[in-house]
């Protein structure tokens, strides 16, 4: 794993991974010269109530200085239910003058459906379109923590093979805890999230990680005092948090690597039928757990005090958070 890192939001990772959605602004400004309608950009989000595509028409440049409306439908077909969805059309200004062309629409996406999204201009017929297929559902396991000679493992399993898995982070939610319990004095709550992609492996049927516990918490520690203001000596775990972001089939750049200055050059990575861009799909899946009390000890983490008996240490077990 890596150092601590800050936690970063699904739609944060594929903006990172170089999928331009709806509030990225970028420089590039490529000349076309194809005879095809449009491009598209965008990431279906599975736990999204929302979906949002940006889409360019095609003329000489890869950017709008136009603030109208295109000229265009856009709308999406469900190819196992059958449901048609027409999708609305807003136009945003950005710093550098320049317009991007959003249509939205409020839709329930299901697991292992396909979608086509169509978008065809109104004047003459040209249309470019996407099949995108929704990967199945799976989720992650907690399984039971082993002690060894020089750490402590809290293993996770995913529970199937999906096409593709990416962005795997661990989060550690630790706070202070107060030196009397019944004082009344609120806890500070502080995460830290560690990237835990490179131990990612296969395991049986699926997937599963070993979050290291006892190599992460110095980690956890010194981040902690660095950040919490006036911290006491103890360190509670809240809970883990683990998440990864499951991807459809298509979600496969050149290479394996998202190097956006790559994937912005048309038809490097593109899955638009008589067009230009891409559309990807997926969803985060996410466990939230705490690891026995004896483990979470031999780690460092002071979810008992020093000298008090295991038996009484639910004076101090506070419950897991709503929220972190």
């Amino acid at each position: 794993m890596s150092k601590p890192i800050q936690i970063v939001s699904l739609c944060s990772t594929i903006l990172l991974a170089g999928l331009y959605l709806i509030g990225c602004e970028t420089s590039v400004d490529p000349i076309l010269e194809l005879d095809r309608p449009y491009t598209l950009w965008g990431f279906l989000d599975m736990n999204a109530e929302k979906q949002e595509i940006r889409v360019v028409e095609i003329a000489d440049q890869l950017v709008s200085f136009s603030a109208e409306p295109l000229d265009a439908q856009f709308k999406s077909t469900d190819l196992m239910s059958g449901e048609v969805l027409e999708w609305t059309q807003q136009v945003f200004e950005d710093s550098d003058s320049t317009f991007r062309h959003i249509f939205s629409a409020e839709i329930k996406l299901e697991y292992d459906h396909t979608y086509v999204l169509e978008v065809q201009r109104r004047s003459d017929g040209a249309m470019s379109q996407i099949e995108v297929k929704m990967p199945a559902k799976f989720d992650l396991l907690e399984q039971s923590q082993q002690v060894l000679d020089t750490t402590v493992i809290a293993p996770v399993f995913l529970n199937g093979d999906p096409p593709h898995i990416y962005h795997t982070r661990v989060t550690y939610v630790a706070s202070t805890i107060p030196e009397d319990p019944s004082s009344g004095e609120n806890p500070i709550v502080h995460p830290v999230t560690f990237v835990y992609q490179d131990q990612l492996a296969r395991l049986g049927p699926g997937w599963g990680i070993n979050i290291d516990l006892g190599n992460d918490f110095p980690d956890v520690r010194e981040d902690f005092f660095n950040n919490v203001i006036h911290p006491n000596d103890f360190i509670f775990l809240r809970h883990i948090d683990v998440s990864m972001v499951i991807g459809d089939e298509s979600l496969d750049p050149p290479g394996g690597v998202f190097d956006p200055e790559l994937l912005v050059e048309p038809g490097v990575l593109s899955n638009v039928d008589n067009g230009f861009g891409y559309v990807g799909a997926g969803y985060e899946v996410t466990l939230r757990f705490r690891p026995d009390l004896r483990p979470l000890l031999l780690a460092g983490f002071a979810n008992c005090r020093p000298g008090v008996p295991m038996t009484i240490c639910t004076k101090w077990d506070l419950p897991l958070l709503d929220d972190s």
